[in-house]
């Protein structure tokens, strides 16, 4: 490959970049280079080319119609050559390296690290490392290989799947009952005190949804003085012997099976809105094939939690 046409070959890759996320700082992130750069290169790449790609204001940029024809010839060409060196590497017994994923903090972050160490464990050659994210995240423009998030994204051009939802149920130690009984019925519960879930931004999780044996559904509001949120406060919590705190039989498997740990009105479960889990990966980006056994792994996990 001549200088000049390896040069445009990285000048087509800034540009599918700028495409694929809509920003030019985002493009910047996304591939490690110096923002400066991203403006320098697709101005050189349209004077290579003899057209305009790129309309840029303050606001945004668009992309022009021959442009997007570039964008449209170039990927598949880009996902060959990825494609490629994957399969080249796999032949060469290479097959390895680190796995980045940004997870939110609670219940994901527990499953998770009780199955990665026997996941290592078979596959020598990966190095996983799992961040807990106390903040809202743009994928593209990290370089994160996939996240799990509470909600779905607003971006363009990512890939969605949800694999959790956790129907919460009520739990508290068999300490707790001897000194305050337990509720027998739900308007019992405004006697107790009952540990409330807060999200990363402070939003207190008000009202929940509840389901009986018959799933017909009511609105519950709980008004908690103490809330966290993360599972692992939450499991410190009932053990003090004061508090009812929510979960899931998961989180608290082996305290019910050894007794310390009982259920409160188990014929209900309750649900709200940030209990839903998506696993979110940039669609322009090419995956390496030890990032989807990874993911198809945690979509087994999951499988089998719910």
């Amino acid at each position: 490959m001549s200088a000049f046409n390896d040069i445009m070959f990285h000048d087509l890759q800034i540009f599918s970049a700028v495409v694929g996320v809509r920003s030019y700082k985002n493009a910047a992130q996304k591939l490690g280079i110096d923002l400066s750069n991203i403006g320098r290169r697709i101005k050189a790449l349209e004077e290579q080319l003899g057209c305009q790609l790129v309309v840029r204001n303050k606001q945004n940029i668009a992309i022009t119609p021959n442009g997007m024809r570039l964008y449209q010839a170039f990927i598949k060409h880009d996902a060959a050559f990825n494609e490629m060196l994957d399969k080249f590497q796999n032949n060469m017994g290479s097959e390895g390296g680190d796995i980045d994923i940004a997870i939110p903090s609670g219940i994901i972050e527990y499953i998770l690290a009780r199955k990665i160490p026997q996941y290592l464990k078979q596959n020598p050659k990966i190095n996983i490392n799992l961040i807990s994210q106390t903040r809202e995240m743009n994928l593209v423009a990290e370089k994160y290989d996939f996240a799990i998030l509470r909600h779905i994204p607003q971006q363009n051009a990512l890939k969605i799947r949800k694999i959790y939802e956790i129907k919460i149920q009520l739990y508290c130690t068999r300490e707790y009952k001897e000194r305050y009984g337990v509720p027998e019925k739900l308007n019992d519960l405004d006697k107790h005190m009952l540990l409330g879930r807060i999200q990363d931004d402070l939003t207190k999780i008000r009202y929940y949804q509840v389901y009986g044996e018959n799933e017909h559904s009511a609105a519950l509001h709980i008004n908690s003085r103490f809330m966290t949120n993360n599972v692992g406060l939450d499991k410190q919590a009932v053990m003090s012997n004061e508090v009812i705190v929510g979960g899931n039989d998961y989180l608290y498997k082996e305290e019910l099976a050894t007794g310390k740990i009982i259920k409160v009105l188990p014929e209900y479960y309750f649900q709200s809105d940030f209990q839903s889990f998506y696993l979110v990966s940039d669609g322009n980006k090419h995956r390496r094939k030890i990032v989807q056994d990874f993911i198809n792994y945690i979509i087994k996990i999951f499988e089998e939690v719910n």
